[in-house]
């Protein structure tokens, strides 16, 4: 027989594997469209006011003369100035095809690329637009395997009242006999409990909580195979899902996937 705790690693190691559950969070970048060199006029087009990540808009004012976009790259990051003093991290850079491009050297929403209107602005001849640009944040799925063996928690309801926003437990529930045609086998019993703010007493099957979970259930998580047709262990069938259902619990609502994995030989 299996060792059940191998099988709960291997599974919450296969979820991990699963884009849609950690998507990654993105920065703020702002790109240009049109390529150098700029022909600069003082007066008419030589000003910008840039804000990057929250900090106070630097104006930037640019000398006459007609500039290829390193060097108008060079003058922009001068006057924005490092974002890491050891790093030397620049906002702007040159493109392969020599247009402009700045970016927040961070992640989420705290990320953020704010193109201030000005009078004379240099962001058309640029090609670049007012504008104020944050990055995308993403909270991630966090995985949890739970036994009864778990010294973390004395309970399963224990370990789902413990957990603190978007979540999916994989708990082990018992191991009893099967059948794979007529020959018995060892049947390995788990849940995937999903938890989290999408899902509450007004609304169980929040829309956005819903398509994760069928997500996850009957789409392509990686590779070419959908989740409840992919080998968790060379030694066991598929996951064989029993129920989904909605589960009120002590202080909020969840949903249960009930499955099943079956070995293959012995």
């Amino acid at each position: 027989m299996l060792n059940p705790s191998d099988i709960l690693a291997a599974l919450v190691s296969d979820l991990q594997s699963v884009p849609a559950l950690c998507p990654p969070s993105t920065s703020a970048k702002i790109t240009g469209t049109i390529p150098g060199p700029f022909t600069i006029t003082t007066g008419v087009n030589d000003m910008m006011l840039i804000g990057i990540d929250g900090s106070t808009p630097q104006t930037i004012t640019l000398d006459e003369g007609t500039f290829t976009t390193d060097q108008i790259a060079g003058k922009m990051n001068a006057d924005i100035g490092f974002f890491d003093d050891y790093m030397h991290i620049n906002a702007v850079h040159v493109n392969s095809d020599e247009t402009l491009q700045i970016n927040s050297p961070i992640t989420g929403y705290a990320s953020e690329v704010n193109l201030v209107d000005v009078a004379n602005s240099a962001y058309s001849t640029l090609g670049l637009t007012v504008q104020d640009l944050h990055g995308s944040s993403h909270q991630n799925v966090n995985i949890v395997a739970y036994s009864d063996m778990n010294p973390n928690y004395r309970s399963l309801e224990e370990c789902i009242n413990s957990q603190i926003g978007n979540v999916i437990i994989v708990a082990w529930v018992g191991t009893d006999i099967g059948y794979r045609g007529s020959s018995p086998r060892w049947q390995h019993k788990f849940k995937l409990i999903f938890l989290g703010p999408g899902l509450n007493d007004e609304s169980p099957y929040d829309p956005g909580y819903l398509t994760l979970l069928t997500g996850l259930i009957n789409s392509v998580p990686s590779g070419s195979q959908r989740w409840i047709e992919r080998t968790i262990l060379s030694n066991l069938d598929p996951p064989d899902v029993t129920e989904i259902r909605p589960v009120k619990g002590e202080s909020s609502t969840h949903v249960e996937v009930s499955f099943h994995l079956l070995e293959i030989f012995g």
